[in-house]
């Protein structure tokens, strides 16, 4: 499980520096699959999968109890993302595109930091 958490390190690692450096990229893409069913299952299921490993995976990294409750957040954030819906989940993500201008150093950072977390908390 550590390898998994590293890789999803990575991955939101690497998320966070496109945010930071070609976020019209990132916007594009996300406006143009914003409404597609496709977008909606990839948010739930990425959020399933991250929480089910984070959770599996925290006994053996340096901070399993923050580990344990960011899964745990996770699993409730796919949990809201089904019980939302998809039209309300589109609206969510129009109204955070429209703020990500205002906010995109902050979010990229935080992002990049966050992914940065994961990849210590299991580094050996």
């Amino acid at each position: 499980m550590s390898l998994l958490i590293f890789l999803f390190g990575i991955l939101i690692a690497l998320a966070g520096a496109w945010l930071l450096f070609r976020p019209e990229s990132l916007f594009g893409l996300l406006i143009r699959h914003g409404r597609s069913f496709g977008l909606y299952l990839f948010a739930i299921l990425i959020r399933l999968l991250l929480g089910a490993v984070l959770i599996q995976g925290a006994p053996d990294s340096r901070f399993p109890l923050v580990l344990l409750i960011l899964g745990a957040i996770s699993l409730v954030a796919a949990s809201a993302l089904v019980f939302m819906g998809q039209t309300r989940f589109h609206k969510l993500l129009e109204w955070a595109i429209k703020l990500a201008p205002d906010y995109r150093v902050v979010a990229g950072m935080s992002v990049l930091l966050f992914g940065v977390f994961l990849m210590y908390a299991v580094y050996p």
